[in-house]
């Protein structure tokens, strides 16, 4: 499956430009600012969504360094992203077990259980679409205006929750019992959803690193346009090809077009 741009945080029919005029010398600045115990203590009180996310987001969202709002989400993104990596690694579904020989009676719920959870896989990733396309650019604000701390990190806990769910989906391919046809199936599919976790995982943190680098690297001249697309784009066909196959062997024929 290929989500063009999915996750956009510069929607095509909304272009954004990040001016980056003379920002070289405040990021430095920015970089070296540091909060004691006590005003991070206080930030969280102020903004009590920051309770959960690390030091670096409190300092961003407190300090509103350029482009604060950018750098907010991505960092309490991530922190989200690594909170539910580290639940779901204490929580490991029991293995997988060997099916009873006799699957016919229960081909037809696997199969229909193996196409529910691609619909809901699709759905989730245009849901991040929704999320970053409509809600992040509200809490963003308009250009000249500040953003919403508050509604900047709600968005991000939303998009690790869809996140949480391409875990669970994941789990669950790889340790539901099946017959051995069904089998390959639920091992493209979790293929399919190693893949996505893998960009997920990765998105935030790529996204700082080009932010700051694109920001270190300004010349005070020249305005700073940037693009941060979230794509998943994990080949589908293998797992087509297996969907297909169990269908003809369940139902008697191909899966509709």
């Amino acid at each position: 499956m290929t989500t063009d741009n999915a996750g956009s945080l510069v929607p095509e029919d909304q272009p954004r430009g990040l001016s980056a005029r003379g920002l070289k010398t405040a990021l430095q600045m920015a970089a070296r600012e540091r909060l004691s115990a006590d005003e991070l203590s206080l930030a969280r009180v102020t903004h009590p969504c920051l309770k959960t996310v690390s030091d670096e987001a409190v300092r961003l969202a407190a300090r509103q360094p350029p482009l604060w709002e950018y750098r907010l989400y991505f960092q309490a993104l991530a922190d989200f992203i690594a909170r539910e990596t580290a639940a779901a690694a204490g929580d490991r579904s029991p293995a997988r077990v060997d099916p009873e020989p006799d699957f016919a009676a229960q081909g037809i719920d696997d199969l229909e259980w193996i196409q529910d959870r691609h619909q809901e896989y699709l759905e989730l990733a245009e849901s991040i679409d929704r999320l970053v396309n409509s809600e992040l650019q509200v809490a963003f604000g308009r250009p000249g205006e500040s953003g919403d701390v508050g509604a900047i990190v709600g968005v991000a806990a939303k998009v690790a929750q869809v996140y949480r769910r391409f875990l669970a989906i994941r789990s669950a391919a790889q340790t539901r019992p099946t017959a051995p046809l069904l089998a390959e199936v639920m091992l493209e599919f979790s293929r399919v959803c190693d893949s996505s976790i893998a960009e997920f995982e990765d998105y935030p943190a790529r996204s700082l690193r080009t932010l700051e680098e694109a920001l270190a690297a300004d010349d005070g001249q020249t305005e700073l346009m940037l693009r941060f697309d979230m794509a998943l784009t994990a080949d589908i066909d293998g797992f087509h090809a297996a969907l297909d196959r169990a269908h003809r062997w369940v139902f008697g024929g191909p899966l509709d077009p």
